[in-house]
């Protein structure tokens, strides 16, 4: 069988005559690299969590587009087919079909994806293994040269697993949605050329109209069942102009990418440019390079995510493996010192896209099976004469696109050396204060089994972190009908006398954080790991604090610290929860007693999962702060158990809508909304980040008097200060609310500016 399917028009150069062809390369790798990137900033950066809804937008224009300028038909006429390869129409009808099932579900997948897979640029890479399936397909059909398919799917899986073992902040769901989707069009693409390999050259794909559609009705019916319609169209109709801007910029990529190349994240333009049995010509590999290194390139500008030079070596060398050549003899004829140079780079010829099978994935013409099989098989042996090296302006530009950004997004990985040690922390720490024990372990529960609590408590003991610790354990549990004693006889194995309360069902765990603050503002211990009674992945919680829990954390977020929200923005959501009354901001401002948000400033969320916090963080803000959202909480009649904050939502003291808010809050709360964060911290399924340190997942208390105010309450409310100018000039004094007394912070040589504040002791300079 033959490796690549034959092209039946090969003769009579039916697209030969098409003048777009040669661009249709170039242009695929612009629009799909846009729209990648403006999905990303819509779905992540302003957090229009509706990939969905975003899809059926794509696929609406697309459909509309089609309609309005129909594309010029890229199935041959029948009657220049012979017989044999004339298809039937229920052959017609099965392709269609494999086209609707392959585009219909690859690309809701794909583009949920892009929402849950945290670097767009490894995702982008990741779209090669669309081919690992045509390789399986030529070994499972017996062809010449299974041994060196074999090889070379080897080649491939190993270098996407590398690809993949570096990504720092992989998660079950952004794998699982980035593979399957990738793999599924594939897999239906070659489970169509299996079929009717006689019928390879009859091309539908989202471009045909038939399918476009189907997909847009598919992709329609899911977003309404899986996600909010009302909440995606209020964050819609809340854009302003710059948004709705970008926005349409990405649907007019989208629909570009799928109308020039077939696909969003596979060009499939031109005519049966894919080989869906065997290898692949240069054409095919070359735009999806070039869509990658955009979309890196920006990534590392945009200071998003972290790119590891392993992954470019993956990447490039699973295009190597795929593309039709063979490395021997080009290996031979490049270290044969008897040639000439220009002779002995002349083959390098064979790893760039070329004009002559922009058409077709064959390089020349024969009518001799045997000789073009050998031919394929042996690609020195075509005359370089025949290899058009003369190449347009288009193919040229793609080439040194493609060079260029994969050059430069390197040399900027290379040159990354993590988050920056001499960040100035606006922060406000009580390092007065001396606490009675070295951790406190705060957990929350209601009608948890003992047996899951017991769990729970044996996990976090057997850390070293916090088994080589004087660790106090408060359990608050919210069922009054609790048997303490049951309880008490759960933990005791692992840690002696606990201290168990029962408290009224107000607020979930959120409630019981602030109310263990509240009551042990005065005997709280050094660090207290606040966590629920049954962690939703223990085996992460565990490894998160082995890896990052030390003497000098301050706040910890013990999830995946990957969201941000703008804090200019009323909006903020993370996927699973969305908020837009501006509570997020307006906490964080509040407690970090600031009046306003910082151009382009980003607050990190914290998810759920618990988090560890120093005393001499949480003692930095005012007591009053956290009553404050505790009495939100529980009394029934606060604005967070009325409209407009319920937009409709049920809601209840015991099951508080606000209390999924106030999981997210305790970063900024906690004087630790940096962005910087979201970048470097690894997931927990990874663990740890290559090259990277404890403070890429945390804020760390220091006693540098350059970057903090060292500050302890009076009990009334007031502050006292310990201040240490050694020439640095103070900035941000503000008045605490109801109280005249100044709260400073540093910064080194000025860089903030300078200010002074007239404090109860007089002014301060």
């Amino acid at each position: 069988m033959r490796i690549a399917p034959r092209n039946p028009l090969e003769s009579h150069g039916f697209l030969a005559g098409h003048p777009e062809i040669r661009t249709a390369a170039f242009v695929w790798s612009i629009a799909a690299a846009v729209s990648l990137i403006t999905s990303r900033h819509l779905l992540i950066l302003h957090n229009g969590h509706w990939p969905l809804h975003l899809l059926v937008l794509q696929l609406g224009f697309s459909s509309a587009w089609n309609g309005l300028a129909p594309l010029r038909p890229t199935n041959p006429p029948l009657d220049k087919l012979s017989h044999n390869s004339r298809p039937t129409t229920s052959k017609r009808l099965t392709l269609v079909l494999l086209d609707i099932l392959a585009c219909a579900i690859s690309l809701p997948l794909y583009n949920q994806a892009l929402l849950h897979f945290s670097s767009t640029a490894v995702l982008s890479m990741l779209s090669l293994s669309v081919f690992i399936h045509p390789m399986v397909a030529s070994i499972v059909t017996g062809s010449q040269v299974k041994g060196l398919h074999v090889r070379r799917l080897c080649i491939l899986l190993s270098c996407m697993i590398l690809v993949i073992y570096n990504e720092y902040r992989l998660t079950n769901r952004g794998l699982f949605l980035s593979i399957s989707s990738v793999s599924l069009y594939g897999l239906l693409q070659s489970i169509r050329y299996m079929l009717d390999s006689d019928y390879a050259s009859f091309k539908s794909g989202p471009a045909s109209s038939p399918v476009l559609l189907l997909s847009t009705v598919f992709s329609c019916i899911i977003a309404l069942i899986y996600e909010d319609t009302h909440a995606a169209s209020t964050w819609l109709w809340q854009q302003d102009t710059t948004q709705l801007g970008i926005l349409a910029l990405n649907v007019v990529a989208t629909a570009a990418a799928i109308r020039v190349g077939g696909h969003v994240f596979v060009f499939n333009g031109g005519f049966d440019r894919i080989s869906w049995m065997g290898f692949q010509q240069p054409g095919a590999v070359w735009p999806i390079l070039c869509t990658a290194g955009i979309v890196a390139l920006y990534t590392a500008f945009s200071l998003t995510s972290v790119i590891y030079y392993l992954q470019f070596v993956g990447t490039l060398a699973a295009a190597a493996c795929l593309l039709d050549v063979n490395y021997q003899q080009i290996s031979d004829q490049f270290l044969n010192r008897t040639l000439p140079a220009s002779q002995r780079v002349k083959p390098l010829n064979l790893l760039l896209p070329r004009e002559r099978h922009l058409g077709s994935p064959r390089l020349h013409q024969t009518s001799d099976d045997d000789r073009d099989e050998k031919s394929r098989q042996n690609p020195l042996r075509r005359s370089l004469a025949d290899l058009d090296t003369q190449r347009s302006t288009p193919t040229r530009a793609l080439i040194y696109l493609t060079l260029f950004c994969w050059l430069t997004t390197l040399s900027i990985s290379l040159t990354d050396s993590g988050p920056p040690t001499n960040t100035i922390q606006r922060t406000t720490l009580d390092m007065r204060y001396e606490a009675p024990s070295e951790l406190d372990i705060v957990i929350s529960t209601y009608n948890d089994p003992p047996s899951e609590l017991a769990k729970t408590v044996s996990l976090l003991t057997s850390i070293p972190a916090i088994y080589n610790r004087e660790t106090r354990l408060f359990i608050y549990s919210k069922n009054l009908k609790a048997d303490l004693e049951l309880l008490r006889k759960a933990v005791l194995p692992s840690i002696e006398n606990p201290s168990i309360m029962l408290s009224t069902n107000l607020g979930r765990e959120g409630e019981s954080y602030l109310a263990h603050i509240l009551r042990h503002w005065e005997s709280m211990g050094n660090h207290t790991l606040f966590v629920p009674a049954i962690p939703t992945n223990p085996k992460d919680l565990k490894s998160r604090i082995e890896n990052f829990f030390t003497a000098e954390t301050g706040m910890l977020p013990l999830g995946f610290s990957s969201t941000t929200c703008p804090c200019a923005a009323d909006i903020c959501t993370d996927g699973a929860w969305s908020d837009t009354s501006g509570v997020v901001r307006d906490v964080f401002l509040h407690a970090n007693g600031r009046q306003s948000c910082r151009p382009h400033e980003q607050l990190l969320l914290s998810s759920g999962g618990g988090f560890i916090a120093s005393a001499a963080r949480i003692r930095g803000v005012d007591k009053a702060v956290f009553s404050q959202l505790r009495n939100w909480l529980i009394e029934p009649g606060s604005w967070v158990h009325s409209e407009p904050y319920l937009a409709g939502r049920n809601d209840s003291v015991m099951e508080p809508v606000f209390g999924a808010a106030l999981e997210r809050l305790w970063a900024g709360l906690l004087q630790c909304a940096d962005a910087q964060i979201a970048k470097y911290c690894p997931s927990p399924m990874a663990g740890w980040r290559p090259g990277g340190g404890r403070r890429d997942c945390q804020c760390l208390d220091t006693t540098d008097p350059r970057y903090v105010v060292q500050v302890k309450d009076d009990g009334t409310g007031g502050w006292s200060h310990s201040w240490k100018k050694k020439g640095l000039g103070a900035v941000d004094g503000r008045l605490n609310e109801g109280v005249s007394v100044c709260r400073f912070e540093y910064g080194h040589g000025g860089k903030f500016g300078s200010t002074s504040c007239i404090a109860q002791s007089g002014q301060i300079s």
